[in-house]
């Protein structure tokens, strides 16, 4: 009975992986496929899962990525200041000097700023420092935010994000083939958990 699941998983899977890489118009041999197939799949659920981690959206989160690469950064950075910049704004609106300062200094309202998305936020704070008129002391309070360790590579992609802004460099990394559609990422995580699963159908099996 394990094994006849087994099998029933494995078809279901092979249909899901065909279907998306059909969606992406790819057409190659079986084995080359199967190989491709593979790293699809392990890619697309490695993006679901860290957009989840990071509380952006599937394509959002793609995007940075696309941004970070640009600026020679890498992803972790851009995650973990994220994490740091969210954490900074909650820290503020608590009260808490270091923050409450930079924010104000960058003219930032605090709370208008925690109902922003984090990829918003990120925007509004490249704006903030690529429109002041003191720069060196713009880049110091950013860097209260976001930490001093995620500079400096990440000053370029806030840089980016402040002077052309989120769509516009959301639209130069889809039109670069740099972002997989959010369904399409779906798909790919629901058939890592297959493989998982049937890993570990296959196992019990023997």
């Amino acid at each position: 009975r394990a094994i006849r699941s087994a099998r029933n998983n494995l078809k279901g899977l092979g249909a899901t992986a065909k279907s998306v890489m059909g969606t992406l118009g790819v057409g190659i041999g079986v084995s080359a496929f199967t190989r491709l197939a593979n790293d699809a799949i392990q890619y697309g659920s490695a993006i679901t899962d860290a957009a989840v981690a990071t509380r952006v959206g599937v394509e959002e989160y793609q995007v940075l990525k696309y941004a970070a690469q640009k600026a020679g950064a890498q992803m972790q950075t851009v995650t973990l200041a994220l994490s740091k910049t969210q954490k900074a704004a909650n820290d503020a609106s608590n009260g808490l000097s270091t923050y409450t300062r930079a924010f104000d200094a960058l003219g930032i309202n605090v709370e208008k700023f925690k109902q922003l998305s984090p990829e918003r936020q990120m925007e509004a704070l490249g704006r903030a420092m690529v429109n002041s008129k003191d720069q060196a002391s713009a880049y110091a309070y950013v860097l209260d935010i976001i930490g001093s360790r995620n500079a400096p590579k990440l000053m370029e992609v806030l840089r980016d994000l402040g002077t052309q802004g989120f769509d516009v460099m959301a639209a130069s990394a889809k039109n670069a083939g740099q972002v997989m559609s959010q369904e399409t990422a779906e798909s790919l995580d629901r058939a890592a958990d297959a493989v998982a699963r049937l890993k570990t159908q296959m196992t019990i099996a023997t």
